[in-house]
């Protein structure tokens, strides 16, 4: 039976932020077409484990070499070391695409699949501070790895069209798939009671 490696930046079962609500529908996906059995999860980051003060600053000072979100070299090296025995690596942010380019360089004989939430350079560039001193190095490792993404990738999948357009743009490639995101409806065949919806501050999510 073929199996999958799952890499994300975090365990997202029990998170629920919009990106995290992205990587737990992909998956699902996964784990509906291997088996739960055969898909194998490694977390870039623990969730339960504050950085420390030394991690965060060797962290910032892998952002020119293309390492992004806690990614380092021994972790990548702990990918390396088990792909093998994988069909498919799902890679489920294109914020690590420095993993796609490594495992091709590596010899990596199945497919990778790669995740775009965003384009990350310019999603980086609108939430970095200008006054960030480092600013440009954090939005160059962005890019870098947008490229290594949709260039390494064997299949690439994004949330909606006008990423597929300004990647192309940028890097000559569209996605190869786009899988946009959807969230049940709970207030279908409810009640409405306009005061009682409005008592709490209400979540918004963009599309």
């Amino acid at each position: 039976m073929e199996k999958l490696l799952f890499i994300s930046f975090q365990d997202f079962h029990h998170v629920s932020d919009g990106g995290s609500l992205a990587n737990k529908r992909n998956a699902d996906m996964c784990e509906f077409f291997f088996g739960k059995k055969n898909v194998d999860y490694f977390y870039v980051n623990d969730n339960g484990k504050k950085r420390s003060l030394l991690s965060l600053l060797y962290t910032a000072l892998l952002f020119p070499v293309g390492y992004f979100n806690g990614l380092t070299p021994n972790k990548l090296q702990a990918i390396l070391n088990i792909s093998p025995i994988y069909n498919y690596i799902f890679v489920s942010s294109s914020i690590f695409g420095l993993i796609s380019k490594k495992l091709k360089k590596h010899g990596y004989k199945g497919k990778i699949i790669c995740f775009f939430h965003n384009v990350e350079s310019l999603y980086y560039e609108a939430r970095v501070s200008k006054r960030l001193p480092f600013r440009n190095i954090i939005i160059d490792c962005a890019a870098k790895n947008d490229k290594y993404s949709i260039c390494y990738a064997d299949i690439s999948v994004g949330l909606c069209e006008r990423d597929s357009h300004i990647i192309k743009e940028h890097y000559g490639k569209r996605f190869d798939f786009i899988s946009p995101i959807t969230l049940p409806d709970k207030c279908a065949n409810k009640p409405c009671n306009i005061h009682e919806l409005t008592s709490e501050k209400p979540k918004c999510y963009f599309i």
